[in-house]
């Protein structure tokens, strides 16, 4: 999840349409980052003369992005990519690319689908946690958090009244968006985690921002710390 320079030995881009269900994909994110979105596919030809087939996102024309790391807004519209690829686009690109162009400036993201593939897991969780809280199904968010660290034997009935209360005011959750991604470091507890960062959207108009960190080790899918404002 870092903005790097690859040496290439060869670099093609592809002049193809996008399918149906990418050109869905396309309209998801520029619906959700309220940007101009396009796109291109190439491949190109790595040290090992291996070819490394990708799908690059190109956005544009984004008033959000200026109040937000692109590093980790390009982490969520590729995972988002993934997600929703078919089996036999995942198979297709090894990469998934994401460039933000602004006025003359370029800012570009390189996303292996093996990672993507470990990111969109761990997403499942912030995803079940946004949707818990919606339908009010606080039961279940204590099956979401690893007791190691958040060591609350009551975490779901305290989010009801932590919710409710907020709804009295807000009205109900009407929705949910997770727009970043990032890497982050909890020094006294000594783990590194993903964090999965979005908002809460209620019936009012208010919006609140949220986050979730989920443990970065393969395999390690719960929650092990939080925000919610």
């Amino acid at each position: 999840m870092k903005n790097y320079l690859i040496t290439l030995l060869s670099v093609i881009v592809l002049i193809s349409c996008a399918s149906e269900n990418e050109q869905k994909v396309l309209d998801q994110i520029a619906t959700i980052y309220h940007a101009e979105v396009a796109y291109s596919k190439g491949f190109h030809t790595n040290k090992n003369r291996k070819s490394i087939t990708n799908f690059t996102i190109k956005v544009s024309d984004c008033k959000m992005l200026d109040t937000m790391k692109f590093s980790q807004a390009s982490t969520n519209m590729a995972r988002i990519a993934y997600h929703n690829f078919t089996e036999k686009e995942k198979k297709k690109y090894d990469e998934i690319n994401v460039q933000f162009i602004k006025d003359k400036d370029t800012s570009f993201f390189s996303y292996d689908k093996n990672l993507l593939n470990r990111i969109d897991k761990k997403a499942a969780t912030a995803i079940a946690f946004s949707e818990n809280l919606k339908n009010h199904n606080f039961s279940k968010l204590d099956k979401l958090i690893d007791k190691k660290y958040i060591k609350r034997t009551s975490f779901g009935s305290d989010m009801k009244k932590y919710i409710i209360s907020l709804e009295k005011n807000r009205g109900k959750i009407s929705g949910y968006q997770l727009y970043k991604i990032g890497k982050t470091r909890d020094n006294n507890a000594k783990i590194d985690m993903i964090r999965y960062v979005g908002e809460l959207q209620f019936s009012n108009g208010v919006k609140t921002a949220y986050f979730v960190n989920i443990n970065i080790l393969e395999g390690k899918d719960k929650i092990v710390g939080y925000k919610l404002d």
